[in-house]
């Protein structure tokens, strides 16, 4: 993600030169040409690190509509700064006109997301994040400082690339009653969509999206579509 901000917007074209700092990332690209190469990991760790992520994705809803119960400290603080960030850039013409979709969930989501990146680092390694904010003069605990830098710093992020990517695929799934606590995690894969020829998967959140965005009609591939018969390397 940082790595897109200061590489001046990539296109969003296939073949863009993917790469990540995280471990887990140089690891994922070992793995597609080393049958050896492995991932360990800590299924507790792993399912602590983004219990978050899955509460707020059964809540997301909730989070948009300003509907979560003041009892919950975290919920009720992510939905009031998406709400009150969400206000400020709209009122200061920092949101490009946006038809297709309703305005203020769409980059509520867009919010969020940032919300998720760079203020609660929910990543395999925030260190990657907090090393960008220490090189960009802004203190890495300060949500407020962080995200207006990060919105009047890098205005294009409202425009194209990953965190927009990320919130068409919640969108359709909130516009479709369809949330549930993997909504986050589908949209994270959104990512690198962009960058890749073809996502092929078995995620029926997939499917809907390919269904609702022309773009995305052939790049994204249901298992169900594919005839494994004519797969040369599965011969």
């Amino acid at each position: 993600m940082t790595r897109y901000l200061r590489n001046s917007y990539p296109a969003n074209n296939a073949g863009y030169d993917i790469y990540t700092n995280l471990e887990i990332g140089q690891i994922w690209s070992r793995m597609t040409t080393d049958n050896s190469a492995t991932i360990q990991y800590n299924k507790l760790k792993l399912k602590k690190k983004t219990s978050i992520l899955r509460q707020i994705s059964r809540n997301i809803s909730s989070i948009l509509y300003n509907n979560v119960n003041p009892k919950n400290d975290l919920l009720f603080n992510i939905s009031k700064i998406v709400t009150v960030h969400y206000e400020c850039l709209r009122s200061d013409g920092f949101l490009p006109k946006s038809p297709k979709y309703d305005e203020a969930v769409f980059f509520k989501l867009v919010v969020l997301f940032a919300v998720l990146f760079f203020v609660l680092r929910i990543d395999f390694d925030s260190n990657v994040i907090v090393d960008f904010w220490k090189e960009e003069g802004v203190n890495p605990e300060d949500s407020t400082k962080i995200l207006t830098h990060l919105f009047e710093t890098y205005p294009e992020i409202l425009r194209k690339g990953p965190l927009l990517e990320m919130a068409i695929m919640a969108y359709n799934q909130v516009k479709l009653c369809d949330t549930n606590r993997g909504v986050l995690l589908d949209s994270y894969h959104m990512v690198y969509a962009p960058y890749v020829d073809f996502i092929v998967t078995g995620d029926d959140g997939f499917s809907s999206l390919k269904n609702s965005e022309c773009h995305y009609e052939k790049k994204i591939l249901h298992v169900s579509e594919l005839n494994f018969e004519d797969i040369i390397f599965l011969k």
